[in-house]
């Protein structure tokens, strides 16, 4: 429909007045809105030089089911993508889902690999806070583990585990061990090692 084959360093479109939408696709295409390919330093970017409502909106109609709102799906063997969204601001929150969300999953990782799901490597006040009334558990764990929940400090540590409990509130448990049907739990609690217990 419309070709450019440039060398330059201008730009390929440049649409620099005041308009309703910038670039509005609104056809049926059959493979894709817009398609990116070729080497790219930034395949998008949105340089925000006044105020805006959102780098990326994805707004879904009443009755429209959308698969995924972002999907990047290495192909191929040899495909690597070291980075899947990469948020580098000072900003307050870096990924929100707000809570008008009623979709199955807020965040899926469906990983094979032996990285990590999710790493946290920076200095934080928190690394998980789950301060919302959850309906079922704070954390659930589930599926075959290695270990539920490991704790390896390479610094002092005031506790492994802690419970706080505000003033006027009843804990039924502290750790509660529930093994139903035909489970069997060889060891209520474990201390082992070479170390000093005191």
């Amino acid at each position: 429909g419309l070709s450019f084959a440039g060398t330059a360093s201008g730009d390929g479109i440049l649409i620099s007045g005041a308009c309703a939408d910038g670039i509005h696709i609104s056809g049926t295409n059959t493979a894709s809105g817009l398609h990116i390919s070729g080497d790219q330093v930034d395949a998008i970017l949105i340089d925000g030089d006044a105020a805006a409502d959102n780098g990326i909106k994805i707004l879904v109609d009443d009755g429209i089911t959308f698969g995924v709102g972002i999907n990047i799906d290495r192909t191929g063997t040899t495909g690597i993508c070291t980075i899947g969204i990469s948020i580098d601001t000072d900003g307050t929150t870096g990924i929100e889902i707000a809570a008008g969300f009623t979709g199955g999953t807020g965040i899926l990782i469906a990983g094979t690999a032996s990285a990590d799901g999710v790493s946290i490597t920076g200095i934080c006040a928190d690394g998980l806070h789950i301060s919302g009334a959850m309906t079922a558990s704070g954390v659930h764990i589930s599926g075959d583990q290695v270990v539920g929940i490991l704790f390896e400090s390479t610094a002092a540590a005031e506790a492994a585990l802690r419970a706080t409990i505000p003033t006027g509130i009843t804990l039924d448990a502290g750790v509660d061990i529930n093994c139903t049907s035909t489970g069997v739990v060889t060891s209520g609690l474990t201390m082992q090692g070479t170390g000093t217990f005191t």
